[in-house]
């Protein structure tokens, strides 16, 4: 069986992911041989690395700022808004100052956590790689670790040191002071390419795309990336931390079973054969009335459907200009169940999901007026409104999609 390495991004109260992420590794029987993290991924990583999923449900499942800070609710909230990520260290640094004393925020709450998940002998036995990066402030060195970089007695120290932010009490470990690791490498999968790896995962903690490394054509990255954002660093929230378990739990299942979807999440094929033959038999009756609802001036056209009525919901939807007809449908599908609130975070068949969305839609529709719709649409509704409207009287009208 293939092996992988590990490598945990960096982000404070958004690693919650990073534990439905590897929730849905154990159970797809993913074997995991390294890991390398920084920050909160190094602290996720050394659970990891013991096998200790206890202390990871409880921790991300139970979550609150007094795990981390000793603080005040209002000193939490001012700083809980501050941006992390940003590398210009000298503005966080003034940021910080305007909102706490110099003497920085009192972390005996993480050294507690650090310790009470930590089992440093069960790492060093555990037979896996484990690697952290962290900042010498002393030394005004990066330094990227591995397990056997460590001195023995050592590892709470430099996990307290990868996570150590500027705006901590300042205080020495091991007679030095450190600074979080994400302000020299918030994703080390460097650290795995370096110890032979040629199969990793890597866990990224916020969405869009970055620009990707390339580690050379025989380092094989899998990508898994929040498909939502994850919240702030800070946000110590036990409901948003939940999501966010549920976010990386589903997350890692589209990635390994190819799940389709863009917020929801089908295990089984998506066959567009039907939606587009009934998109072809449309009638008249049918065309004119998406005409009137999306406000179209134009005449209806009997090839007005696709050369006007999708492009119009392409823009609605905010897809690309040249989205397959197979993704066009299943994000019709998925803007109606966001509308009507259908849970997200469950394994769907498409079938069965898109005729939930129908009965729905069906209904809607045939709550309005005729004159209501014909007639007034274009000046009382907005264009997401108009949209919403113009799909639910096409999938009423497209039926089954079996």
């Amino acid at each position: 069986m293939k092996k992988y390495g590990l490598s945990l991004a960096g982000g404070g109260a958004k690693g919650a992911y990073q534990f439905g992420v590897w929730t849905a590794l154990r159970e797809l029987g993913i074997e995991i041989s390294g890991v390398v993290g920084t920050s909160i991924g190094a602290l996720n990583g050394a659970a990891i690395v013991q096998g200790d999923y206890d202390a990871l449900f409880e921790l991300w499942n139970n979550l609150k700022a007094s795990y981390v800070l000793n603080i005040s609710d209002e000193v939490y909230n001012k700083i809980r808004k501050a941006e992390l990520s940003s590398t210009k260290f000298s503005e966080l640094i003034e940021e910080v100052r305007r909102i706490i004393d110099l003497d920085g925020l009192d972390i005996s709450p993480l050294k507690d956590l650090i310790h009470s998940i930590l089992n440093e002998d069960k790492i060093r036995r555990s037979g896996m790689d484990f690697g952290l990066v962290t900042v010498s402030l002393s030394d005004l060195k990066a330094m990227e670790l591995f397990v056997e970089d460590i001195p023995e007695n050592q590892m709470s120290d430099y996990l307290l040191a990868t996570a150590y932010l500027p705006f901590f009490k300042h205080e020495r470990l091991q007679g030095k002071y450190f600074l979080d690791g994400m302000y020299y490498n918030n994703l080390p999968t460097n650290m795995l390419v370096e110890k032979g790896y040629t199969d990793i995962i890597e866990v990224h903690l916020k969405t869009g795309e970055n620009g990707k490394v390339d580690y050379g054509e025989d380092i094989h990255v899998i990508e898994i990336r929040p498909s939502q954002p994850l919240g702030r660093a800070l946000d110590f929230d036990q409901l948003n931390s939940r999501k966010n378990i549920d976010l990386g739990y589903y997350d890692t299942l589209r990635v390994f079973k190819k799940l389709a979807g863009d917020y929801y999440y089908f295990d089984s094929e998506v066959d567009e054969s039907a939606f587009i033959r009934r998109c072809f038999e449309m009638d008249q009756d049918t065309l004119a009335r998406l005409y009137d609802v999306l406000g179209l001036w134009s005449s209806p056209q009997p090839r007005g459907f696709f050369e006007e009525i999708v492009p119009e919901l392409i823009r609605g939807l905010n897809l690309d200009r040249d989205t397959s007809y197979r993704d066009f449908m299943i994000a019709a599908y998925e803007h109606l169940g966001k509308e009507y609130g259908m849970t997200r975070f469950e394994l769907y068949d498409f079938s069965r999901f898109a005729g939930q969305v129908r009965a729905k839609a069906g209904a809607k529709v045939l709550e309005g007026d005729d004159e209501r719709l014909l007639h007034s649409i274009k000046k009382f509704f907005s264009k997401e409104e108009k949209v919403t409207m113009a799909l639910e009287v096409l999938v009423s009208y497209i039926g089954s999609v079996e």
